[in-house]
């Protein structure tokens, strides 16, 4: 296929950059671009790493129990809370 392409300029300098590592022609290395690019755009996406959460040691709890917020304010404030 024959076709023509405006190649931007950040594209055409990691194009050279290629040539010349790699000392092969223009066609090749669009060629070998392309190739890579399109099959990557057509795999899968990868799975999602699982979300994992840190365990934190946050020491001996204040109160044992806070089943009742008037037993946590006398337990905080003494019996006289209000």
């Amino acid at each position: 296929m024959r076709t023509t392409l405006t190649i931007e300029p950040d594209v055409e300098r990691l194009l050279k950059l290629v040539q010349r590592k790699r000392k092969l022609g223009l066609k090749e290395v669009v060629n070998l671009a392309l190739r890579r690019g399109l099959m990557e755009l057509e795999a899968p996406p990868a799975p999602p790493r699982p979300f994992r959460t840190r365990v934190a040691n946050l020491g001996t709890p204040r109160f044992a129990h806070l089943d009742s917020i008037a037993d946590a304010l006398a337990s905080a404030e003494g019996e006289n809370h209000s």
